[in-house]
């Protein structure tokens, strides 16, 4: 519902630049372009007098604006109209929310959008609270406010620190009111990541892996929706693979049955599901390689300690041949986080594999080794230190997800020896970057190897 209501009749002969019917004080804008958008989002009550602010705020500064139309918009934000907005004032109601008319300074009143929506998730707290994020986000994208993929991200994360994986299950099963879609390759990440660590934190209780693995059960089917696959061909590129077929939206399926079933059920494969979400995994990495091998991660390792003091910068036609070489079945993945500019041949990380045999017993010197690179040489940014920190730690449910499952099917593994290879290569690669990380971080980076080592204990517990 869309209305606009004056203070008085006599106002109503005022030459407004929106029209007002004299037969009523309410009107309801049932044809225009205005009321085709979204309804202001009716908040919970917040559980602080800051967040009420906030809150206010994100509706009258941000989203009341933007669901205007033109004319209301110049009634708003043009200096000659102040003082007739304070003294006939106008009520405008959109959806369950009324509002006044108010003027806006475009440079001193107009809050950054993002600002305000991230100072609502600092200020979360209580069940309402977060339930209240969900509606600030269908609000922002109903009024088509952009919420960039890694601010998505941001907001599944905090939810699952919250314990509110129930409320990222809601938002993915309404992308067309949240705009939250798995074709985002980050965001699918983040909620398969967020389930592993749900149940990796209730030690892995029966009933909390039940509910997270018919959780993932439905992420996986939902992915399936039209309404969830990439729109715009730029996107698609940047899954690389199918998402349903990444690394995380099979394993942890597969870890979280597999978990169960060795930790709560007697080890047995009652229901099926180990071997079936096994036979999906398997298939998938001889399809795809998923970049599961020590390589890859010995680039970030690498790239991570010979840069440190100039984060990621460096001649990489130059030095990143030398420094290390990955398989072919590991080009896509290296490219990905390359520069277009570099002009890296695509065949350069092969010829590199010898060199990589021949620095392993040197590895502790390899940043001595290394040429300090020339600031006229510098390239575009490699990898940062999240895409760093997630490739790492989105290995430890790949690992737990093989070992599980190595376990409770034993010889009726499909593939068992290529399951078994998995497991341990992924084993050796998570404390091999563990090693190096605690040698050779600095600064922030030092979390990085406490972190990895917290997570895979979290795995081992019985």
């Amino acid at each position: 519902m869309y209305t606009i209501r004056r203070s008085c009749q006599s106002a109503l002969a005022a030459n407004w630049a929106y029209p007002v019917l004299s037969s009523s004080s309410r009107r309801a804008f049932s044809q225009s372009a205005a009321c085709r958008r979204g309804a202001l989002p009716l908040f919970l009550e917040p559980s602080s007098p800051e967040l009420q602010e906030l809150l206010s705020k994100l509706n009258s500064k941000i989203l009341l604006p933007a669901n205007l139309t033109r004319e209301q918009k110049q009634l708003i934000f043009k200096k000659e109209n102040k003082a007739r907005l304070e003294a006939e004032p106008i009520e405008i109601t959109l959806g369950d929310v009324t509002l006044p008319l108010e003027h806006i300074d475009r440079m001193k009143d107009v809050p950054n959008r993002w600002s305000v929506l991230k100072g609502v998730l600092d200020n979360s707290k209580t069940a309402e609270d977060w339930e209240n994020v969900l509606r600030a986000v269908e609000g922002m994208h109903a009024a088509n406010i952009r919420i960039k993929p890694q601010q998505y991200e941001m907001i599944v994360r905090r939810l699952f620190h919250a314990d509110m994986p129930h409320l990222v299950l809601k938002a993915v099963q309404r992308p067309e009111k949240t705009g939250l879609t798995l074709a985002m390759p980050g965001v699918v990440n983040q909620v398969m990541w967020g389930l592993h660590k749900h149940a990796a934190k209730s030690n892995w209780e029966d009933k909390e892996t039940e509910k997270m693995l018919r959780f993932a059960e439905q992420i996986v089917e939902l992915m399936e929706n039209p309404a969830h696959h990439p729109k715009k061909q730029s996107m698609a590129k940047l899954a690389q693979i199918e998402p349903n077929a990444s690394p995380l939206v099979l394993a942890v399926p597969l870890e979280l049955a597999a978990g169960r079933a060795k930790r709560h059920l007697g080890g047995q494969d009652t229901d099926g599901k180990v071997k079936k979400y096994a036979t999906r995994f398997l298939d998938a990495r001889r399809r795809y390689g998923y970049g599961a091998d020590q390589g890859y991660a010995k680039l970030l390792i690498r790239t991570l300690a010979l840069w440190q003091d100039k984060p990621f910068k460096g001649h990489l036609r130059k030095d990143l041949p030398r420094i290390i070489g990955l398989p072919t079945t590991e080009q896509g993945n290296l490219r990905k986080h390359l520069p277009k500019d570099t002009g890296l041949p695509n065949n350069e990380a092969d010829k590199a594999n010898e060199a990589i045999e021949a620095n392993e017993a040197n590895e502790s010197n390899d940043a001595s080794e290394a040429s300090e690179p020339k600031d006229t040489e510098t390239g575009k940014m490699l990898a940062d230190r999240e895409s760093i920190t997630n490739t790492l730690t989105c290995m430890v449910p790949v690992w737990h997800a093989a070992k599980m499952a190595n376990q409770v099917l034993g010889a009726d593994m499909p593939s068992a020896d290529v399951a078994r290879d998995v497991e341990v290569k992924l084993e050796d690669t998570l404390k091999w970057s563990i090693a190096v990380l605690q040698r050779k971080a600095e600064g922030p980076l030092k979390y990085l190897p406490v972190m990895l080592e917290r997570n895979m204990e979290e795995c081992a517990s019985e």
